[in-house]
């Protein structure tokens, strides 16, 4: 049974460039990603992108915006992924999940 990995970042490969192709070289194992249209691509790996429609935020408080926004990118993730999991025999299991802040928190 092949490992299947996911990478879900807006702008793959980023910092997982190095790991995805080293992965995506290795026999048995299956590699995608999920990322915005300006996501770059790796060598072995299938990358499905997403694109974020304008919601005319001018209905949303100034204060809701960046959630708004980022409610709609999540939006667009599940149904990449659902891509994905409808495109033949790829399964989604949560097995291992990494996430990374996009800050570090203030006490460290």
């Amino acid at each position: 049974m092949p490992l299947d990995v996911l990478f879900v970042h807006t702008n793959f490969p980023a910092q997982f460039g190095g790991l995805a192709a080293r992965l995506a070289g290795m026999p048995g194992v299956r590699v995608k990603a999920i990322g915005s249209p300006s996501a770059g691509s790796v060598a072995g790996v299938d990358v499905q992108r997403y694109a974020v429609k304008s919601g005319g935020n001018a209905a949303v408080h100034s204060f809701a915006r960046r959630f708004d926004q980022e409610c709609r990118r999540a939006e667009q993730v599940m149904y990449a992924a659902n891509l994905l999991k409808i495109d033949g025999e790829w399964k989604i299991v949560n097995k291992s999940f990494h996430a990374e802040p996009k800050t570090k928190p203030a006490n460290e």
